[in-house]
């Protein structure tokens, strides 16, 4: 269903499909499109990096984003809450494509959308205990890293998820893309 590594393709600009902007982070501006998310590297693509190395770069993290999601799909990877005790079903949203924007030279992921908000909620919305949540996810990222052979896997709360079945799915592998790296 999904590639081992992205082909990188020509489609219309995220802008000419009037897609609604939801968040952004250091790496990307993440654009709502119906039952899809587009996510705009710009931010990478205007770093100041050569244009094969951008791809190189964003390659690697859809290749590890995808074999996470097998990985999780396979393996029924858990968060464990220390405190709580409780272990937790965790999926990862694959890429279903890399693209490079022909209208704005940028590269763009599309995923599945994930309705509802990171779990980077205030006080009163929180559904787990911060502390035991930043442990429980720095542990996470490192059975990850483990298991796909790279560093630089970083989950944080605001990538991640509460789906209606209680698992947690992770949106985002990597709080910061160029820190990803084979081990």
């Amino acid at each position: 269903m999904f590639k081992e590594s992205a082909e990188i393709s020509f489609w219309p600009c995220h802008k000419e499909r009037q897609a609604k902007l939801i968040g952004t982070g250091i790496d990307s501006s993440v654009y709502r499109l119906g039952d899809v998310v587009v996510k705009n590297y710009k931010n990478i693509t205007q770093s100041g990096f050569p244009h094969d190395m951008t791809v190189d770069i964003l390659n690697h993290y859809y290749t590890v984003t995808n074999r996470a999601y097998k990985l999780a799909e396979e393996r029924k990877v858990l968060l464990h809450l220390p405190v709580s005790k409780k272990n937790i079903p965790v999926e990862v949203n694959p890429f279903l494509n890399l693209h490079v924007c022909r209208m704005c030279s940028e590269i763009e992921g599309i995923s599945r959308y994930i309705p509802g908000k990171g779990l980077n909620l205030s006080e009163d919305e929180q559904v787990f205990n911060r502390a035991e949540l930043k442990v429980a996810l720095i542990d996470l990222s490192v059975k990850l890293e483990n298991k796909l052979g790279y560093s630089g896997v970083n989950i944080i709360p605001m990538n991640v998820k509460l789906s209606e079945k209680g698992s947690l799915i992770v949106t985002d592998l990597c709080a910061d893309i160029l820190m990803l790296r084979k081990n």
